[in-house]
């Protein structure tokens, strides 16, 4: 327990540190303008509710395979956007899907190939290990998607229907946590912007309830906070892969 209690102290304490250069933003319908980005900035929204009130939001669309029917869940959406100043023709899924890349967006310890479009991803915060699967679905005019894939790129395009048309989508599906999470879908789009190349995810996660509580009871640790800062750190590190040429 004491471990734990300094593990989760520690991680507080550097994500606050890592995740300052990031807008956020209370409002998570905030709307997505993208002058306000092209100078560099992130912008992220991120929430977590009750099963019963996630229900409610219109956030709920995107949970296409029902994560919020397990009541002994908590539910979290996160939305981020961002410009980087690369065009689109840059990016296609062995970009996002290579080792070096998984690396540096998830600070992974080890990644292992499980098919052509799924990996295990092994973590370790101060420590102690963390591992989840996975697996990662793409789209442009040379891909077809599966039905699947098409409600989840319906949805987000309902979310903010002022936004230009993207070229390309990924959809990416997190299972098999070993701690916190049981499942996490994001869909992101990406949306040619001139000679640039905007970012917008969409994310709903499944966490266990009752490990989120038992967490949060550790004096000075909230769980919220932590979460939230590795969040932005993932989202920050993205934008930073996407960037490098």
């Amino acid at each position: 327990m004491k471990q734990l209690n300094f593990f989760l102290i520690s991680l507080l304490m550097i994500n606050v540190a890592t995740a300052a250069n990031i807008k956020m933003i209370d409002d998570s319908n905030f709307e997505i303008n993208p002058e306000k980005l092209k100078n560099g900035q992130i912008e992220m929204a991120i929430k977590f509710f009750p099963v019963e009130e996630f229900r409610g939001t219109d956030f709920s669309s995107l949970d296409i395979e029902d994560l919020s029917s397990n009541n002994e869940a908590e539910m979290g959406f996160i939305k981020g956007a961002f410009i980087v100043d690369r065009p689109i023709t840059d990016f296609n899924q062995q970009f996002f899907l290579n080792k070096k890349s998984i690396d540096t967006i998830f600070d992974a310890k080890s990644v292992t190939s499980l098919s052509d479009k799924k990996v295990r991803v092994k973590v370790s915060e101060m420590g102690i290990p963390m591992s989840f699967d996975l697996m990662l679905d793409y789209k442009d005019d040379n891909i077809m998607t599966s039905d699947r894939f098409d409600h989840y790129i319906d949805a987000a395009i309902e979310l903010d229907e002022t936004l230009p048309e993207a070229a390309k989508y990924q959809l990416l599906t997190q299972s098999n946590f070993t701690r916190i999470f049981n499942r996490s879908i994001s869909i992101n789009m990406l949306i040619p912007y001139g000679t640039q190349t905007l970012f917008v995810s969409y994310s709903i996660i499944s966490a266990r309830k009752n490990e989120l509580k038992k967490i949060n009871s550790i004096p000075f640790v909230n769980i919220y906070k932590i979460l939230s800062n590795q969040l932005k750190d993932c989202l920050k590190r993205t934008h930073m892969v996407m960037k490098e040429k």
